[in-house]
This record gives structure tokens, C-alpha cells and sequence, in this order.
């Protein structure tokens, strides 16, 4: 990765014009830093200085970083960015929010299913790639597919994958048995 430095002033003018959702946010689904996590980490910051620099890719977009570019802007420190040289986007997201924090498996099957949607791979080579098992990410797909209000819940911590899953499961069995009943009365029809 090649590190780069931009003023804070076109910094903040870049944010607001161009960088509205971020590749981790919409792969991940992972939810900003609560105000008091933003704070202690503007503090931190501003005390110990970035030890992590915030990453774009090579047209600019933020790629991992989010709520330390926000610390930064609070904490009124100049951020430090380096850029992906051709490094997968998907593939270091995943690596860098759902391998490094600490998520249950079914916070992991969700951010990974949630990255399969953007990327062009496999179920199985994106759990491999997460380290998470290709079972858990099909239910995970099945919830966003047929329960999406509950992905966010799962990807939060406040719903376990299984409850949610269970949800999507009986949402799923009654689609398809009002198909099943669509078909038979076509077949009917005169």
C-alpha cells in the first residue's frame, strides 16, 4: 500500500461531497462507532496520534477507516491514508472488519454475505476468504433475502443469526407455498 497525506481541509471537503457511504459500510454492514466510542477515540488520537492510517483505494473512496477519519476530524488531527495497490477491495475489508473484531459467527456470516453482494465470488470462496463457514453465510443470505430488515439486527449483536435465519426460513416456506398454490390454480385455469 502507498501512504499518502491530504490537508484537512479538502480532506473534509471530500468526505461530505463524495464519500457519503464507504465499501466497509456497504459490505460489511458495519455500524459506525457509538458517540462515546468516537469520543474516547478522538482522545486517543489526540494523545498517541493515528496508528492505523485510514485506506482508499485508488480512485479515492474510502475503504477502511470510517471511524477514524471521524476521531480525526474531532480530535482536529490530520489523517494519515494509504491507498490498495491493486489489493481486492472485498478481500481486505473482510479481513480487516471481520477477522479483527470481535463478532460472534453469526455477525461474521452476515458481514460476509453481505460482502458476497458486491463482489463477484463464490459463496464458498468468500467464506473461505473470511474464515467463516459457507453454512452460516448461506443463512445469512437467506435472512437478507427473505427477512432483510433483520440483518441489521444480526450484523448488531441484538439478534442471534439462528432467530433470524428461523424467520427467513418460515418467510421463505410461505413464499414458496404461495407459488406452489399460484401454479396448481394456472394449471387449473381454463
Amino acid at each position: 500500500m502507498k501512504k499518502c497525506r491530504l490537508p484537512l481541509v479538502l480532506l473534509l471537503v471530500v468526505i461530505t461531497a463524495t464519500v457519503t457511504t464507504t465499501w466497509s459500510q456497504t459490505t460489511t454492514g458495519q455500524p459506525p462507532a457509538s458517540v462515546a466510542a468516537s469520543v474516547a477515540l478522538a482522545e486517543d488520537i489526540k494523545a498517541n496520534g493515528l496508528v492505523h492510517p485510514i485506506v482508499l483505494d485508488a480512485s479515492g473512496v474510502l475503504i477502511d477507516g470510517r471511524n477514524r477519519l471521524e476521531a480525526c476530524q474531532r480530535a482536529e488531527v490530520e489523517p494519515e491514508f494509504t491507498t490498495l495497490n491493486g489489493q481486492d477491495p472485498v478481500s481486505f475489508i473482510l479481513s480487516c472488519n471481520v477477522n479483527r473484531r470481535h463478532l460472534s459467527k453469526g455477525q461474521q456470516a452476515m458481514a460476509t454475505a453481505r460482502a458476497r453482494l458486491v463482489s463477484n465470488r463464490s459463496m464458498r470462496e468468500t467464506a473461505e476468504t473470511a474464515g467463516v463457514s459457507k453454512a452460516r453465510v448461506v443463512q445469512a443470505s437467506t435472512v437478507i433475502q427473505f427477512a432483510p430488515e433483520l440483518a441489521d439486527s444480526v450484523l448488531a449483536g441484538m439478534t442471534p443469526l439462528d432467530t433470524a435465519y428461523s424467520e427467513a426460513r418460515r418467510r421463505k416456506e410461505a413464499a414458496e407455498s404461495e407459488e406452489a398454490k399460484f401454479a396448481r390454480l394456472q394449471e387449473q385455469a381454463p
